[in-house]
């Protein structure tokens, strides 16, 4: 799985055993070339589990980006999976603005009402230096409950906080980083911002 943080990086897990390894460690699947693994045993093993059937959907995502005429999967869970897929890679790419038309489809469309469609939607228009268009999409990401991956969560607090930050609010800033630390008591970097948001305030 790919997350997408302010600086538009990467981080990249083997489809397989879902171990973080640098891109120039893994390979990619040559049908659908949108999963990657580290290794021939963990492909083949992925393989047999799901991606025999996921590959399908995944190539119908990747064609349709570059084609809308090329038609994604009838079944919904399929559907919503190869637009998400789709609009990280375009996000991926730097197509910020096919990426947002994604995302929004998601949650305005299929009603897809998760963290990682608010998340994402939410980084994009940060990233668009659109701020306040953000905040409301990163509220909602902050209020679900972490079903997904933890560090998606605490990402989309420090994204909110950032947007916070941005439109000068900086109470805001330090309210979101503050139920940042309740949910992941402990934890370095977001003590980090918020020192640093404590010591802007005065």
């Amino acid at each position: 799985k790919e997350n997408l943080d302010l600086n538009n990086k990467i981080s990249r897990s083997c489809n397989g055993c879902q171990i973080i390894f640098t891109t120039k460690q893994l390979m990619k699947c040559k049908r659908c070339r949108m999963v990657k693994y580290c290794s021939k045993e963990c492909q083949v093993k992925h393989w047999k589990q799901c991606h025999k059937d996921d590959c399908k959907i995944l190539v119908a995502a990747r064609k349709s980006r570059k084609d809308s005429s090329v038609p994604l999967p009838q079944n919904q869970a399929d559907r919503v999976w190869a637009i998400m897929e789709r609009g990280g890679r375009s996000a991926q790419k730097g197509d910020l603005d096919s990426a947002e038309k994604d995302f929004r489809t998601l949650i305005e469309v299929e009603n897809f009402h998760s963290l990682s469609a608010y998340s994402n939607l939410g980084s994009i228009l940060l990233m668009k230096r659109r701020h306040l268009e953000a905040i409301p999409y990163l509220e909602k990401a902050t209020a679900l409950p972490p079903l997904e991956a933890e560090h998606e969560l605490k990402a989309a607090h420090h994204s909110l906080a950032a947007a916070y930050a941005m439109a000068g609010n900086v109470n805001g800033e330090i309210s979101v980083l503050e139920r940042c630390l309740k949910k992941f008591p402990g934890d370095a970097e977001t003590k980090a911002l918020l020192e640093r948001s404590m010591r802007k305030r005065g």
